[in-house]
């Protein structure tokens, strides 16, 4: 190719115009497809997660994350969607879209128990919810500017109100265990109220059951009665 360049100049010096034309334009066109394109059409704001980098790049942001993989079908069927998401978060710092290829990232994938490709994750990175809606661009970024707002955290206390800027300045004063116990404190406060609305929701149940044969049994007595009656009146009808 600089070979070719280097013979456009000669000719343009011999005045061999016409030549030299030809060959420049043909280096012209070689450069624009062959490098600057393939340069402005790889060059992507969907960031590529790894293991390594995971933590520094997600840590205080509200994420959403593709996990696919290189053989997968609907993977690449909403690249483009995918790519265009990227384009309409790129400036927004509290965001990120990213990509994880299962194929060189299998740790990674494992650690939010990925079984099938694609999945997509959103939300916390401690805390990441999956995404079951369409994959076309307008339900994915209808979806992302609903869900990925500023997340209140230790590493975005900007995003918190006071109530809970108070909250986690206290907590992150107390030790590892002390923060362990209040988890699990809340978990069993969690589980005893889920426990009653079981049993209140069972005993509503029961009564709704009982309530439900009670009707069906008087509507059939009350089809019974109309039946008797009809056959009495055309009893009457015939005399």
């Amino acid at each position: 190719m600089a070979t070719l360049c280097r013979i456009s100049l000669l000719l343009l010096e011999k005045k061999n115009q016409k030549c030299s034309l030809v060959v420049f334009l043909y280096c012209y066109y070689y450069l624009l497809f062959a490098v600057v394109l393939p340069v402005v059409i790889n060059a992507s704001t969907v960031l590529e997660l790894t293991d390594d980098i995971w933590d520094d790049a997600t840590k205080g942001k509200s994420i959403y994350v593709k996990f696919c993989t290189t053989s997968c079908s609907h993977c690449k069927q909403m690249h483009i969607a995918w790519e265009r998401l990227g384009d309409e978060f790129a400036n927004d710092s509290n965001v990120v879209i990213g990509r994880v290829n299962c194929d060189l990232e299998q740790n990674l994938c494992d650690r939010f128990h990925v079984l099938g490709t694609p999945t997509l994750l959103y939300g916390n990175p401690h805390d990441l919810q999956e995404y079951g809606g369409d994959k076309d661009f307008a339900s994915l970024n209808a979806w992302a500017k609903q869900v990925l707002v500023p997340l209140c955290s230790p590493d975005n206390m900007a995003a918190c109100s006071e109530t809970e800027k108070h909250f986690i300045e206290s907590w992150m004063k107390l030790r590892l265990e002390d923060i362990e116990e209040m988890i699990q404190s809340v978990l069993d406060q969690e589980a005893s109220v889920e426990k009653e609305f079981q049993e209140h929701a069972h005993e509503l149940q029961r009564q709704y059951d009982t309530l439900q044969q009670r009707y069906t049994l008087y509507c059939a007595r009350i089809q019974r009665n109309v039946k008797l009656l009809r056959n009495v009146k055309e009893w009457i009808d015939d005399e």
